[in-house]
């Protein structure tokens, strides 16, 4: 329960169960999905129903360990141990903001050019083919968004 424990507190979890059967473990995650997203980080075969059931279910597991059965279950599987879910965790989190990113600036965007498109900005007329470059060019911005993830460091440690 120690390093389970530990890699919670590092991402901010403190509702943690350990070192329980594959009923209660069920049973156990049933109960946090009534009223949370919930994700199960297991071990072991006896793991895969919990894994299954969770919204986000991650198997630990090494390359000669953990059965195809257990690992086809899981969301994700990580081969490295605990320190992987705190990776999991800062990734998701900047996925997250780039997702939001890019639905506000097409919102944005799209609000703006429909205002062009109707005519309700009488004083301002755009030609069919700058629309249309235009348009091509508003995805430029969600394709940098996304490219900045690759130069931004993504380490346990970050977090």
């Amino acid at each position: 329960m120690g390093a389970v424990t530990a890699v919670a507190a590092q991402v901010g979890i403190f509702n943690v169960a350990a070192q329980c059967s594959p009923a209660d473990k069920r049973d156990y995650v049933a109960g946090l999905m009534a009223s949370r997203i919930v994700m199960f980080v297991g071990d072991g075969t006896n793991d895969a129903v919990a894994v299954t059931q969770a919204d986000v279910g991650v198997q630990l597991a090494s390359v000669v360990s953990a059965s195809h059965v257990t690992r086809g279950a899981a969301d994700v599987v990580l081969l490295n141990g605990l320190e992987g879910v705190v990776l999991l965790m800062r990734i998701s989190s900047m996925a997250f903001g780039r997702i939001v990113f890019n639905f506000v600036w097409a919102a944005a965007y799209n609000v703006v050019a429909l205002l062009f498109a109707s005519g309700a900005l009488v004083s301002v007329r755009i030609a069919p083919a700058y629309a249309g470059l235009g348009e091509m060019l508003s995805v430029l911005p969600v394709i940098g968004a996304a490219v900045t993830m690759l130069f931004q460091s993504i380490r346990p440690h970050d977090i």
